[in-house]
């Protein structure tokens, strides 16, 4: 992924916190889907817990973005 800084957080010792506009997504077609765009399942992402200083793997799809609450309402 290429970014664009946008706005940096929170700074410390250990770090800083920041906001990114993304400008531009390479993918290898190895992790493509069916209709041709990135399958993150694919790619077996991994994400920071800055809480507990752990990498944690992102895993399986466990719902569908703005359907799946309407049962809710």
């Amino acid at each position: 992924m290429e970014c664009r800084i946008k706005e940096k957080l929170y700074e410390s010792e250990s770090g800083y916190y920041i906001i990114a506009e993304i400008i531009n997504i390479v993918c290898d077609e190895k992790y493509l889907a069916k209709d041709g765009k990135p399958d993150v399942e694919k790619m077996r992402l991994i994400t920071f817990d800055p809480i507990h200083n752990a990498y944690i793997a992102l895993g399986d799809k466990v719902g569908n973005a703005f359907s799946d609450g309407n049962a809710l309402k």
